[in-house]
């Protein structure tokens, strides 16, 4: 196989992704997130299309594979989305399998659809749940904790095949949802995050007090995403697809699935030689500020060679962060 078709299927799933961010803004504006970074950047592109609507939606329909999977999760809280239940309908009707992050704040029509339809979400719920140190913004109090209650009570009753898992970036869980979740943890994965992504470099995670993840520098070798975002970009509510969650910044726009396939733009720089070789080169942007792009020695049977080579402090990162999902 040639080299650098090896590192482009190492970059990729074996099953393309397409994570929504419907709005060009989120409420949360959770400490963790750069959302004013993501806010200004989307301005800059687009001062118009702000919200992703359904009629959009079905003018690029076509034009993204039936086997890939749609990612409720990218930037931005998907059930602010004033259209979001129209559209995962649409969605569903259409044959593609979903997957939804929430911190179920939003529309309450919205969360009354999430209620009756959880089956919609095939691939899977991930319910992202407030701490009780207040990095995640908004008003959790007891309409919120029956609401999680509710959600969490239906999925099990139904006996659903989703699966389902709770995840906090905190110490503790939020005071008044404690109680809620104690009540679960034997009936779903609960997980309190231990990694925290640096979003390509624009938070710094050491004042949230997770370990700061310095990017493996000493090995050299061709680059590639250990994470396997790039046929995972993120549609923006104009139709232009950014290369994955980590650019808050759009740094790397694809192209606009107005104009192109998606299977096109997850492409686009593996076919295009000056960008494929700065990618493979370790300068792509946002990427080289990303604890996820490595040198792809990292990945293969040359690593497990040299391994007892390598210094520890190495080994501990490898080990703890490559082919683990971002959050």
């Amino acid at each position: 196989m040639n080299p650098s078709k090896k590192i482009f299927n190492a970059s990729k799933q074996n099953r393309p992704a397409l994570e929504i961010s419907g709005r060009s803004a989120c409420g949360r504006m959770c400490d963790y997130c750069p959302q004013s970074e993501y806010n200004l950047s989307y301005k800059k592109i687009d001062s118009e299309n702000s919200k992703l609507t359904l009629s959009q939606v079905i003018k690029i329909q076509k034009k993204i594979p039936i086997d890939t999977v749609i990612h409720w999760t990218g930037f931005v809280e998907p059930l602010e989305l004033k259209d979001f239940s129209l559209i995962c309908s649409f969605l569903h009707e259409k044959g593609y399998s979903q997957l939804l992050g929430t911190t179920l704040t939003g529309y309450k029509e919205n969360i009354n659809f999430l209620f009756d339809n959880f089956n919609i979400f095939d691939a899977g719920i991930s319910l992202h749940l407030p701490d009780d140190e207040g990095l995640m913004k908004g008003k959790f109090d007891e309409q919120y904790s029956d609401n999680v209650n509710k959600l969490l009570r239906s999925i099990k009753v139904d006996s659903s095949s989703i699966h389902v898992s709770i995840a906090l970036i905190g110490e503790t869980f939020h005071r008044n949802i404690l109680s809620v979740v104690e009540q679960y943890k034997h009936d779903f994965s609960i997980t309190k995050t231990r990694a925290l992504s640096t979003r390509s470099g624009l938070i710094d995670i050491k004042k949230f007090g997770y370990k700061d993840s310095k990017k493996v520098n000493k090995i050299t070798g061709p680059y590639y995403c250990s994470i396997q975002r790039l046929n995972q970009g993120v549609l923006l509510p104009n139709g232009l697809v950014s290369i994955c969650c980590q650019d808050f910044g759009l740094k790397n726009i694809l192209g606009s699935l107005q104009d192109s396939t998606l299977e096109q733009l997850y492409l686009r720089i593996e076919q295009d030689s000056l960008l494929s070789g700065k990618f493979m080169a370790g300068e792509m942007e946002p990427c080289i500020h990303c604890e996820y792009y490595l040198p792809f020695a990292i990945n293969n049977s040359f690593y497990k060679k040299i391994v007892r080579y390598i210094p520890d402090f190495v080994k501990d990162y490898v080990n703890k962060y490559r082919n683990k999902t971002a959050i």
